[in-house]
């Protein structure tokens, strides 16, 4: 019987085998108190230490002669033991080996007299998975991925389902962060994913916390604008993983990032700190509407960005370009969204439609296919009626896209920075994404 549980490292993008990574606490021992240490000894005031000052006359002479009268016995005082250092807690260390894999021996031949048998064949199966809740709880147990050059510790998800990655890419100030804070808020909190059939989709833990801490209570509570993605290196990034299952499909482990803008208009950043893009398994393509010269005539100048290093254009090429992950040897699943399609329902009269709430308003999964069809068919038209052709030509020479428009904050934010989030048609390119990876890996 074959044990062995396989998996793509999503950091590295490594073939590695679970029963072959090594398993480390990520987290330090409790301190381990000395049933047999003491408190340490409470030195005397000075003031009780100083020699009391000798009684003048009779008194003092009575008691010198009754302590010379009586010889006493004087003996030297024990040396008083020192009190063992108190121990510290360890400090947190990845190299703390819980287990480690090790190759099974070869079998001793057995001796019959004066000749030898041939030892039996070599046992060429895997040990079974150890399980991670085997070990303490405090300590964190975290298998590490068994190549060398990586090293990452691995989701604990990743031992019951592949991980898929999800990459947000766009420009700088496209609405990347916004979109990734309101699409997975109302995918984990909304029934949006049910008329896609869906059934799961839940953080796990640590992503719970670093969403919620890091995006969601500055958008829903606090109101507040979200601070501009800064750049970080490959090991700063902390992926989001969710838990998504579709009915008839496989469990996945869904990861995405929030990348700077900075980082992927720029090929040598985006080759040294996003080599996740490579192994995608779905992208969802932001588009600025700011970027649109019909668009650019009717905004005010000091509404507009700044000047970006790379047209989006050309930035979509060159990301479709490095995808490289065939999910059951079909294309990977690829979404160009309108962002801010609030502002082109302001604009143009034909923009209301697309933000129309309607075409969502679906149960049945047949339904939300038909009106995800011709949602992408109307943005589609809408793009090349705003003139880029160009646009719509380089995402569909890679294969099969669908065109979405959505509104991650619904309005523009108040004088104040006030925002009142009203995300509007932000789960569609989401959802698309995650039903045509499932499909494929059926």
């Amino acid at each position: 019987m074959d044990y062995t549980v396989r998996r793509v490292c999503p950091f590295c993008g490594e073939v590695i085998v679970l029963n072959r990574c090594s398993i480390r606490a990520t987290n330090a021992p409790p301190p381990v108190e000395d049933p047999y240490s003491y408190p340490d000894p409470v030195e005397p005031p000075p003031e009780a230490m100083a020699r009391p000052a000798r009684a003048a006359g009779l008194a003092a002479l009575q008691e010198f002669e009754s302590e010379t009268a009586t010889p006493r016995i004087s003996r030297r005082p024990e040396p008083r033991a020192m009190p063992p250092a108190p121990r510290r807690p360890a400090e947190p260390s990845l190299t703390d080996v819980l287990w480690s894999w090790r190759a099974p021996r070869a079998p001793d031949p057995v001796r019959r007299g004066r000749w030898f048998t041939p030892p039996p064949p070599a046992y060429t199966g895997e040990y079974p998975l150890v399980p991670l809740n085997t070990f303490p709880p405090e300590r964190m147990a975290r298998r590490f991925c068994s190549n060398p050059q990586c090293d990452s510790p691995l989701p604990m998800d990743l031992d019951e389902r592949q991980a898929h990655i999800v990459s947000i890419v766009g420009l700088t100030a496209a609405g990347k962060t916004y979109y990734l804070t309101t699409a997975f808020n109302e995918a984990m909190n909304g029934d949006g994913l049910d008329a896609a059939g869906f059934r799961e989709f839940e953080p796990d833990e640590e992503t719970a916390r670093h969403f919620y801490t890091n995006y969601y209570n500055h958008v829903y509570r606090d109101n507040t604008r979200l601070q501009s993605t800064p750049e970080k290196t490959r090991a700063n990034q902390q992926p989001l993983n969710f838990r998504a299952h579709i009915d008839g499909g496989r469990p996945m482990l869904v990861m995405t990032h929030d990348i700077a803008g900075e980082t992927l208009m720029d090929h040598v950043k985006r080759a040294q700190n996003a080599g996740f893009l490579r192994r995608s398994s779905g992208l969802i393509f932001l588009v600025d509407p700011l970027e649109f010269d019909a668009v650019r005539a009717r905004v005010p100048r000091e509404q507009l960005p700044r000047a970006r290093s790379i047209h989006q254009r050309d930035l979509l090429a060159a990301t479709l370009r490095e995808l490289d992950f065939e999910p059951g040897r079909r294309k990977v699943p690829v979404t160009v969204v309108i962002s801010k399609a609030d502002l082109l329902a302001q604009l143009f009269p034909g923009g209301a439609r697309l933000l129309d709430p309607g075409l969502g308003r679906v149960r049945s999964q047949e339904a939300w296919l038909q009106a995800m069809q011709e949602s992408s068919a109307y943005v589609r038209s809408l793009l090349i009626e705003l003139g880029q052709q160009r646009l719509v030509r380089t995402a569909e020479q890679y294969g099969r896209v669908s065109f979405h428009a959505v509104s991650a904050i619904g309005a523009t934010p108040g004088p104040n920075g006030e925002i009142l989030p009203s995300p509007r048609r932000v789960l569609d390119p989401l959802a698309v994404v995650l039903w045509r990876l499932s499909t494929a890996l059926r």
